[in-house]
Parts: C-alpha cells; sequence; structure tokens
C-alpha cells in the first residue's frame, strides 16, 4: 500500500510537470518579442527535467525493479535540467544552449526557431536516457507480469511513447517549427491516470 502511494505521489508531480511545461509553450506562444520567448523556454527546462526525472523515479517504484534513489541521487539527476535553465537565462552571455535564434511565423503565430548549442544536447541526452530507462523497466514488466498487469503496463509504455515520439519528430524537423510534445505529454497524463488507477 505504501509502494501505491508512493508512485502514486511522484505521478502527481510528473503531472504537475507536464502542465507547466505546456503553460510554458503557450506563454511562449503568446508573446512577441525574440528575448520574452528565451526567457520562458529557459525556465520550461526545468519543467522537462523534472518530467524526465519523476517518469524515471515512477517507472522505479511501480514495477520495483531497481532499488530506490536517495535523496542525494535525485539532486545529482536535478543538476543538469537546473544547469541547463540557468544557462538558458543567461544565454546571450555564452551561447551554450542557443547558438543562434529567430522567429518564423506560422499563421498568427511567431514561432521560435533555434540553432542548438552543446549544453542543449547534453540536457536533451540526459533526458531521453531516464525516459527510456523508465520505458525499459516498465516494458520489461510488461513482458513478465500476469495478464491482469499486462494491460497496465503497456498503457504506460504509450504514455511514454507518444511524447518521446513527438519530441523526436520535432528535432529532426518532421513536425516544422510547431512542437508538439507539450501536447501529447497532456494526452499521456490522462493515458497514466486511467492505467494506474483502473
Amino acid at each position: 500500500q505504501y509502494r501505491e502511494y508512493r508512485h502514486a505521489r511522484t505521478l502527481l508531480v510528473l503531472l504537475l510537470a507536464t502542465g507547466l511545461w505546456a503553460v510554458t509553450y503557450v506563454v511562449a506562444f503568446s508573446v512577441t518579442d525574440v528575448a520574452t520567448k528565451q526567457l520562458v523556454y529557459a525556465l520550461s527546462f526545468s519543467a522537462i527535467g523534472t518530467v524526465s526525472i519523476t517518469w524515471f523515479l515512477f517507472a522505479v517504484q511501480y514495477t520495483g525493479r531497481f532499488r530506490a534513489l536517495t535523496t542525494r541521487e535525485i539532486g545529482l539527476l536535478s543538476a543538469i535540467p537546473l544547469l541547463t535553465t540557468v544557462a538558458g537565462l543567461t544565454n546571450r552571455h555564452h551561447h551554450l544552449v542557443w547558438a543562434a535564434t529567430d522567429t518564423v511565423s506560422l499563421g498568427q503565430l511567431d514561432i521560435l526557431t533555434t540553432e542548438y548549442g552543446p549544453l542543449f544536447w547534453v540536457f536533451s541526452v540526459a533526458s531521453y536516457l531516464l525516459l527510456l530507462a523508465g520505458t525499459v523497466f516498465i516494458f520489461e514488466t510488461a513482458i513478465l507480469s500476469e495478464e491482469t498487469h499486462r494491460s497496465k503496463a503497456v498503457g504506460l509504455i504509450l504514455a511514454a511513447a507518444l511524447p518521446l515520439t513527438m519530441n523526436v519528430l520535432y528535432l529532426v524537423g518532421m513536425t516544422g517549427p510547431l512542437d508538439l510534445t507539450p501536447s501529447a505529454f497532456s494526452l499521456s497524463g490522462a493515458i497514466l491516470i486511467g492505467a494506474v488507477f483502473r
């Protein structure tokens, strides 16, 4: 029962982080100044980092296939998102997050386009590793679990794969300048709730 409470609490933090990410994305769309857009996107790194960390923690807690992480280890995992957020806020001095930025018009929207710097890719790789590790834990659980638990695990895999796929498509340019990842995470939130609590 305690384990169920613990992973439900982690799931709540995950959903709050995805909501914050979506809010920053909407706010970034609503402003027209490039510097303000960069400021909002810099703040979103903390939300995105929290999403990847809490997804990994949730998978560990839900599957029980890895020991619980200590507070110190969670703090170390948080270092890269926090560093990237600070670097994003001060990017004009070093260009480690965005090497270059511009805006393009999509209908009535002005969307920020970027050439990514080295720290952005470090942040992205770290986030993907956590997301993939968590997904692997859940996938293994789906294979090894009884039929009654397998459908839940499959739902969790779908919840992880949807935003991950959308983000990869965005990074390789297949969705144009529009990043659909926050919307995909909102849908994933509904899938997560249905898979865990049904």
